[in-house]
């Protein structure tokens, strides 16, 4: 294999795996903060709602915000399992 050529391989990966590392970051991140936390907010407009305290305005914003939370987690997940693919083809198969 030439040098350019291993050159351009290593550059490849090591894009791949910047990026893999950073959507995993960005995961865990949704994963342990923004979704319980969304979740959290979800229920505390619901007991207010059931109290009176409260508007099923609130109720709806907290639910749109847990929805926003979970779709941003299904993104994150599908553009990681997208760098993992990058990174396994640049190295010639991590799982072989």
């Amino acid at each position: 294999m030439s040098l350019r050529w291993r050159s351009e391989i290593e550059r490849e990966a090591a894009a791949a795996y910047r990026a893999l590392t950073h959507l995993l970051r960005e995961l865990s991140m949704i994963e342990e903060s923004a979704i319980p936390a969304a979740e959290q907010n979800l229920a505390l407009s619901e007991r207010l709602l059931a109290s009176g305290a409260s508007d099923v305005f609130r109720v709806l914003l907290a639910r749109n915000d847990l929805y926003t939370q979970r779709e941003h987690r299904i993104d994150l997940m599908r553009r990681a399992w997208r760098a993992y693919a990058e990174l396994d083809h640049a190295v010639g198969g991590l799982n072989q």
